[in-house]
């Protein structure tokens, strides 16, 4: 974890963070890794911030799943980025 936290100090003290942000507030994870048993709650113990696994399908009607909707919950993270470029439209940036 103090990979984490060198990181985050790096981008404070050497970067220009977007106008208005100063500290983290709150930690999302996504990906593979996002699972990782205990991650989460060894970050937000760390870092003393909410860390939260990010669901892409949480306001995604997935009913038409069929029987395969627990193992497409379950294994949520893993399709976030697929997820966010299958809702692109023409045009998006």
């Amino acid at each position: 974890m103090s990979e984490i936290k060198t990181t985050l100090n790096f981008f404070f003290e050497n970067e220009s963070p977007p106008q208005g942000v100063r500290n983290v507030n709150y930690i999302f994870l996504t990906g593979g890794g996002a699972r990782s048993l205990g991650l989460d709650a060894t970050i937000a113990a760390s870092l003393q911030v909410p860390v939260q696994i990010v669901n892409p399908f949480q306001r995604i009607d997935v009913k038409s799943a069929g029987s395969e909707i627990e193992s497409l919950l379950a294994q949520g993270p893993l399709y976030g980025i697929a997820l966010g470029l299958a809702l692109r439209k023409f045009g998006d940036t």
